[in-house]
């Protein structure tokens, strides 16, 4: 266990230095697969530890309805296609579904593990004994571990060569920061213009729901806006923006976050039965929401001047600097702008 969480550190920095030395594939993986999400340290440990005949692990989704994309290992590629294809169909549903446990396949066991918006898979040989179960289930539970907290390390080296915080940062810091003290799942929100919009999810939370915008009716649209105090709600306090997330069985707390007299967003935490915590712990709360305030202003402003600037106040369009802005974003180099002139648009 302990080998793993080393290998499972190991893997957050690989892909850290991964993605600054833009290593496009990595040796033993499945071709075809992007190896920057789990380098081999982590997988290959785990596959020859176990015994397995092949490991999966899903790629965080950006469209809800989208099926998921898997980065797999299969050692000595023992597996055949059509195998593979018919694993994957049922690790879809086990995804979708948010669900944890075993299943007897042709190939063999298949355990499988969900967390934060994420799906482990291992495939073990059928005449595997119930310790080495029992082990490579919980070998899963600390990949998937890892794999949460892979974003905050990605952010901090991101972060590193910036002058000034993005929403995303601060959001990222103070959801993690709260986890730590209250050991609980957390959601970060911040009310930018007519919406309020999720900008930080700890590493138990949902990854799935960053950038996702709040029902303008839910808690913690409300509290987020000032029109709500804090307040302890069993209903989903984003407004079931992701319709196959999985319902909370404890209460969560919503608190605001101040800059001066100003609400400028609100944090969700799933606490459990025992609520927040009293003395020492909820004066850390406190002041990392205080400290969180000002800073979600500054970035929020910045992000609007940085919009104003690369837009057409007109038509909201992007402008030739928001052109430039987005072809560096996505790599591109040379291209080919279309433009048309139409009488009498404005």
């Amino acid at each position: 266990m302990g080998a793993l969480l080393w290998f499972a550190g190991g893997m957050v920095l690989g892909v850290i230095l991964g993605s600054r030395r833009r290593r496009s594939a990595g040796a033993g993986m499945q071709p075809g697969v992007d190896a920057t999400l789990v380098p081999d340290p982590a997988l290959g440990w785990l596959a020859g530890a176990r015994g397995a005949l092949g490991i999966w692990v899903s790629h965080h989704a950006t469209d809800h309805d989208a099926p998921p994309r898997w980065s797999r290992l299969i050692p000595g590629e023992r597996l055949s296609t059509a195998t593979i294809a018919e694993l994957e169909q049922r690790l879809e549903a086990c995804h979708r579904g948010a669900t944890s446990g075993a299943l007897r396949v042709d190939a063999g066991t298949l355990l499988h593990a969900s967390a934060g918006g994420l799906t482990a898979a291992i495939l073990l040989p059928s005449s595997t004994g119930s310790d080495v179960l029992q082990a490579a289930t919980s070998d899963l539970i600390s990949l998937l571990d890892g794999l949460g907290r892979k974003p905050m390390m990605e952010l901090a080296v991101e972060e590193a060569d910036r002058p000034t915080e993005s929403l995303g940062s601060v959001g990222l810091r103070l959801a993690y920061q709260l986890e730590r003290v209250l050991q609980s799942e957390v959601i970060v929100t911040a009310a930018v213009e007519d919406q309020v919009r999720v900008i930080g999810t700890s590493g138990r939370a949902d990854r799935r729901l960053l950038d996702a915008v709040a029902d303008p009716n839910s808690p913690l649209a409300r509290v987020a806006r000032g029109e709500d105090q804090p307040l302890t709600t069993i209903a989903d306090p984003l407004g079931s923006v992701v319709p196959d997330r999985r319902a909370h069985v404890a209460p969560a707390i919503v608190l605001p976050i101040m800059s001066g007299d100003e609400s400028v967003g609100a944090v969700a935490c799933w606490t459990g039965e025992e609520g927040l915590p009293v003395g020492g712990l909820i004066a850390e709360v406190q002041e990392a929401l205080r400290n969180a305030g000002p800073r979600i202003a500054r970035a929020r402003k910045l992000e609007e001047l940085g919009n104003q600037a690369s837009s057409d106040p007109l038509t909201g369009l992007k402008n030739r600097r928001g052109l430039e802005e987005e072809m560096r974003r996505v790599g591109v180099v040379q291209g080919t702008l279309i433009y048309a002139d139409f009488d009498k648009f404005k």
